[in-house]
């Protein structure tokens, strides 16, 4: 039975735990108009650098934005032009920029300047897949947009489709009114989109928040995307006591944080973090589980894959990540290895891409960290905005 409960901390800041029994299952924070992961502004040359293939953009901040080359739609790009965040600064590295501005819809992406773009999730297979084909040549969209299907559309019809895609179209429409008019405030693909997604997606069977407006708004949501089935599912937690303390969800969230994870049969994980990847080490400890070294190895190897992308996921670890598991000798036992961890992988909603077993037992793997960051654009008041006063924010 998997579960949601959403805590609205006294900072406004959304706190989601999703529970699948009485294990943690995903766990993330919406930092509000804190995080810029898909915020759009209006964007203009600062310099270009040959030598780097990109050009520097000022988009309303003290620090300029890097925009390669290969993210400019055509190689071309207007006096003022809209940009959207792909990449958060870190460190000494700037915001990574895009023209390719994606519009994030329930079950939909729209996709600005890639118009021969038309894919489905890969987590749609089968009669679904097939059907989806037929669907989305017939969806209504503007020229310059190319579409993706997300995996909440697999048992969607053309109505509902077509209905997210408007009003990803209506967004955008009312960017370019924006662009020399004074307003306070937009909204886009906020925090009730990434919520509904996840109702859909883990298609749970509870969700409980303890903030009434926030309760209405995900019901009022539910309603008009027709996912009527999942009203009852939804409760307003009305005790006194805070949320996650009431069903000890912080006792969970607080193992997230431990370099070690310990395994039901004795062995563990240790974690590891540089500034370039991330390694696991697969730690046989007391485990006995085999009549011989190799065979030890090979099911304490087998039994820490669960475990290793369920802390990926929790701990939403991006980027390379190494993982040391115990030597094995036998080249099919590796092969196992290899092909348990991608099947098991497959169920996971973020790119991972897995390579092989080396020699010496490591094996390296990617994964596209999943940005929940609340998609809110907000319109502020800038001297340095070329002339307008205005960045999307």
């Amino acid at each position: 039975m998997k579960k949601m409960f959403i805590n609205v901390s006294k900072e406004k800041n959304i706190e989601i735990a999703i529970t699948d029994n009485k294990n943690l299952y995903h766990f993330f924070i919406e930092k509000l108009y804190k995080n810029k992961i898909n915020n759009i502004y209006f964007g203009k040359v600062k310099n270009i650098e040959l030598s780097l293939d990109a050009i520097f953009i000022d988009y309303g901040y003290k620090k300029s934005g890097f925009l390669p080359f290969k993210n400019i739609y055509k190689k071309k790009i207007k006096k003022k032009f809209l940009v959207q965040i792909v990449k958060e600064e870190i460190k000494k590295k700037r915001v990574l920029l895009t023209t390719f501005i994606c519009f994030y819809g329930l079950y939909i992406i729209l996709i600005l300047n890639k118009p021969n773009i038309q894919k489905i999730s890969k987590k749609i297979m089968g009669i679904h897949r097939y059907r989806l084909k037929k669907i989305i040549s017939l969806l209504k969209i503007p020229k310059k947009m190319g579409i993706i299907l997300r995996t909440t559309s697999k048992i969607k019809d053309i109505k509902e489709l077509q209905l997210d895609c408007n009003i990803q179209v209506k967004i955008y429409k009312n960017l370019k009114l924006k662009k020399n008019k004074k307003i306070d405030y937009i909204q886009k693909n906020n925090i009730i989109f990434t919520i509904i997604r996840n109702i859909i997606i883990f298609n749970l069977n509870k969700i409980i928040i303890n903030n009434i407006k926030l309760f209405n708004k995900i019901k009022n949501f539910l309603l008009f995307f027709k996912e009527k089935k999942f009203l009852n599912k939804i409760k307003y937690f009305k005790n006194k006591t805070k949320i996650f303390d009431f069903y000890k969800i912080n006792f969970k969230i607080s193992k997230i944080f431990k370099k070690k994870v310990n395994l039901i049969s004795g062995s563990s994980l240790i974690f590891d973090f540089t500034d370039a990847l991330t390694i696991i080490d697969v730690n046989s400890s007391n485990s006995m589980k085999g009549k011989n070294f190799e065979e030890t190895a090979f099911n304490t190897n087998l039994e820490s894959l669960f475990e290793i992308i369920r802390q990926i996921r929790i701990r939403d670890l991006g980027g390379i990540i190494i993982i040391d598991f115990i030597n094995m000798s036998n080249k099919k036992n590796q092969k196992k290895i290899e092909f348990f961890l991608k099947k098991i992988s497959r169920r996971e909603f973020s790119k991972i891409t897995i390579g092989k077993i080396s020699k010496f037992g490591l094996l390296e793997l990617s994964r596209q960290k999943l940005y929940t960051n609340v998609e809110i654009l907000k319109i502020k008041k800038c001297n340095k905005c070329f002339g307008t006063g205005k960045i999307f924010d």
